[in-house]
């Protein structure tokens, strides 16, 4: 017990309150399609037949909010310079070998990855038939919103005080960790996939100083997916 106080007191109140911000926001993210509030907007937004694809819109703009928003607000009120959270441009004295390469290398395995192996059942969310300019449009626009929040929460926020105050290794591992778990829902695939891709995602945002180079490479992925998934679900169809 004696060991446990004396933890808590060493380790900073800004990494215990960046923990449960973090927690708690994901957490009502995750489960806020269920909200009657959520769908009650979604049913007045959306026309017919449209009720799904907005609650998928709506969920990632509440992860903007409790992801992003909230998280930077509580950065301000602590006083932390948001340098130290990864809120900046990528810089270093690598910073291009780590942004060009990861870059380059994931739109080459988007583009020529086999198309049998993205799960149609699952991607896109948004579940409708016809994918036309508007809808691609606004699937990737609710995606960049949602993706910067959630990159600034696990590349930034949480990352970069876990590395002053743990040391690099043990900070990489716990957000990996984290990052998993918070797949665990999607299935074994992507939730032992999210570790290891964890693992890169933490080494580029910290030879970067930045969760800029992640999230870019993270937006890659998801509309890659989503635009994939599309391609090959024989329920689903581009049109003009």
């Amino acid at each position: 017990m004696e060991f446990i106080k004396q933890s808590l007191i060493i380790t900073p109140v800004s990494l215990w309150l960046n923990l449960t911000v973090f927690t708690l926001g994901y957490m009502i993210y995750l489960f806020s399609d269920r909200s009657k509030i959520i769908r009650k907007i979604a049913l007045g937004v959306g026309r017919e037949g449209f009720q799904q694809e907005w609650i998928v819109y709506l969920q990632k703009f509440t992860g903007f909010i409790l992801l992003g928003i909230i998280p930077f607000l509580v950065n301000l009120i602590i006083g932390n310079e948001l340098v130290s959270i990864g809120f900046s441009l990528p810089y270093g004295s690598n910073y291009l070998l780590w942004s060009f390469i990861p870059v380059i290398v994931f739109i080459i395995i988007v583009i020529f990855r086999s198309k049998e192996k993205i799960p149609i059942n699952f991607y896109p969310q948004v579940r409708q038939q016809s994918w036309g300019r508007k809808r691609i449009v606004l699937n990737s626009f609710f995606w960049i919103l949602y993706l910067t929040a959630y990159e600034f929460a696990f590349r930034g926020f949480l990352l970069f005080p876990m590395v002053q105050e743990y040391g690099f290794i043990m900070a990489v591992v716990i957000n990996s960790s984290i990052y998993a778990l918070a797949h665990i829902y999607k299935g074994p695939g992507e939730s032992f996939g999210a570790f290891f891709l964890g693992i890169l995602l933490c080494i580029i945002a910290v030879e970067t100083n930045s969760f800029f180079i992640p999230l870019i490479i993270h937006i890659i992925l998801a509309i890659g997916n989503d635009m994939a998934a599309v391609a090959v679900n024989p329920e689903m169809e581009f049109v003009k």
